[in-house]
């Protein structure tokens, strides 16, 4: 007991006191920033016990001074416990939550005309001139998320008017909002209605912006993307930022997709199909297949790709001079 006491003697401040310690906490542990500064308080109430217990309490401004840093110690651990919760609080409130539906609608209305020209012969399939014609149509997207990464579109819509000459007679037609079913009266068509499916691959997150037939939601720069059902081969292959969809930009039909792109689709350009997306870091690699209409340039689909048509498509996206491409 003597050689003890004689012990504590020589360091009264250390050795009753070496169970203290200092604890940091993170700031997404808030909970256990609490626990650790009890746990400190903790070590100096028993440090303290032990000290008097055996006669050798330290100095009073030892004592004063771990009492400071305890009660330091406290008020970081509440301040750093409420420094991480409205950390994690900001960071959701500055991230989105995916879209859950959407309902956007529209209505475009082209009117169109030609005067008179020469022309060294006049057959079934001319444009004939002294001519104007309009073409109208509402058109709805409806959007719905049935669960993680999935979305259902439909697009009703309803059409009416002709193209100049029943859209005849050009080979690059000017309007791509004219079908070659026109008619006088409207009519209803069910232009789209299709499941998308995204699953995320890791790499950079990324915020996918809502749009008509698009859900805002957040993923990664490397997923895969499966769409199908009733589509537009465009909707998917061949698309282009600044001309790629006549409602909204150019109406050329050889600039609203590449003029020798041929692809799979009825009279109104849409088909029933499947594709497949994977976007790995600059490259993108797609793949398709389509039904082909049982006529060219048809009203009827067929529903076995008994007749089909497959696409494949590569894509690198490039960046020159800070602007990226189309």
């Amino acid at each position: 007991m003597n050689a003890f006491a004689n012990t504590i003697a020589r360091s009264p401040a250390r050795l009753p006191f070496a169970g203290l310690r200092r604890h940091s906490v993170s700031q997404s542990a808030a909970s256990g920033g609490a626990r650790e500064t009890v746990m400190t308080a903790a070590n100096l109430f028993a440090s303290l016990a032990c000290a008097a217990a055996l006669g050798l309490a330290p100095h009073a401004a030892q004592a004063r001074a771990l009492a400071d840093a305890s009660a330091a110690d406290m008020a970081q651990g509440g301040a750093t416990g409420d420094q991480g919760a409205q950390g994690q609080a900001q960071s959701q409130a500055q991230t989105p939550r995916d879209q859950v539906f959407a309902i956007h609608g529209q209505f475009t209305s082209v009117l169109q005309g030609v005067g008179g020209f020469a022309s060294p012969y006049v057959a079934d399939n001319s444009l004939d001139p002294h001519e104007v014609d309009v073409t109208n149509d509402v058109t709805l997207y409806l959007g719905l998320r049935p669960w993680k990464g999935a979305e259902i579109w439909v697009n009703p819509e309803i059409d009416q008017g002709f193209g100049m000459s029943n859209t005849l007679g050009v080979a690059g037609f000017p309007s791509a909002e004219a079908y070659k079913v026109g008619k006088l009266n409207p009519y209803f068509k069910l232009q789209r209605a299709f499941l998308r499916q995204t699953i995320a691959l890791g790499g950079a997150a990324m915020q996918v912006e809502a749009a008509a037939n698009q859900l805002r939601a957040t993923t990664t720069a490397n997923r895969i993307v499966i769409t199908a059902g009733k589509m537009g081969v465009g909707d998917v292959f061949d698309t282009n930022k600044f001309a790629h969809d006549p409602r909204g930009d150019f109406l050329n039909w050889s600039l609203v997709d590449t003029g020798s792109f041929d692809y799979a689709a009825n009279a109104w350009g849409y088909s029933y199909g499947v594709a497949v997306e994977w976007y790995q870091g600059q490259w993108t690699l797609r793949a398709g297949l389509f039904n082909l209409s049982k006529v060219p340039n048809g009203t009827d689909l067929e529903s076995d790709f008994g007749q089909n048509a497959i696409v494949i498509e590569g894509e690198r996206r490039f960046t020159i001079g800070g602007r990226d491409g189309a």
